[in-house]
């Protein structure tokens, strides 16, 4: 792997007092709560409220012996659901990453996301798999039906045969394994379901925590008035 190449920041004009600088690798990152109602990618739910995430470039500003950090053009912003965004913080090194939702990517808005139930695409999967099945049984039972009354062959035997084995297949591997395949979402969305609203919950809880503390008094009060050590 080559060593990357080393560019100096250059100094911007115009400001009254002090120096302005940019980079091509400066950047500034926030992350914020927000309410409303969206769909996210990866998640099952319409949600109302998840965490958004921007990305922007940044200008460094020396003044006063200081430096000062200011967020310009934004590159991307994006979301996460109160779980994606735990997933996100808490699991690194692992695959390729956590699910999110692209909002802006270059000042573009990108669109907005159909709500996707996993549940509903298995079950159109399962669907079609039994349609699948009944076309095989169908064929099965017109080949015997054109051999009634005359005498088959060694060949036309072994090929009835397979294809009523296949079907033997498909009912006793196939379609249960879909039938446990629905069942573990199920549970998998009822547990992201869970995790959802306890996250939700516990920011609402830590938010309207601290809107009585700032709107009451301090519950604990160090100074030197009476009855303290002085």
């Amino acid at each position: 792997m080559s060593a990357r190449r080393v560019q100096e920041p250059i100094e911007s004009d115009g400001l009254r007092d002090g120096k302005a600088f940019d980079h091509p690798a400066y950047g500034q990152i926030s992350a914020s709560r927000v309410s409303g109602d969206t769909t996210l990618y990866g998640s099952d739910f319409i949600h109302r409220a998840w965490v958004e995430i921007r990305v922007k470039r940044s200008q460094l500003h020396r003044d006063l012996h200081h430096d000062w950090h200011y967020a310009r053009d934004e590159i991307v912003s994006l979301r996460l659901s109160e779980a994606q965004w735990a997933t996100f913080v808490s699991t690194l090194n692992t695959g390729d990453g956590t699910p999110c939702t692209l909002d802006y990517v270059n000042r573009e808005q990108m669109p907005a996301i159909p709500l996707r139930r996993v549940e509903d695409v298995t079950k159109v999967e399962l669907q079609e798999r039994t349609q699948e099945l009944a076309a095989k049984v169908r064929a099965a039972v017109a080949k015997v039906e054109g051999e009634i009354g005359s005498a088959l062959s060694g060949k036309k035997r072994e090929a009835i045969l397979a294809s009523l084995r296949s079907l033997e297949q498909d009912l006793e591997s196939n379609l249960p394994y879909f039938a446990r395949t629905f069942a573990k979402h199920m549970e998998t969305s009822v547990e992201k379901a869970k995790v959802e609203v306890a996250a939700y919950m516990q920011n609402a809880i830590a938010r309207a925590g601290m809107e009585m503390l700032k709107a009451g008094p301090a519950p604990l009060q160090l100074g030197s008035g009476e009855g303290s050590d002085q």
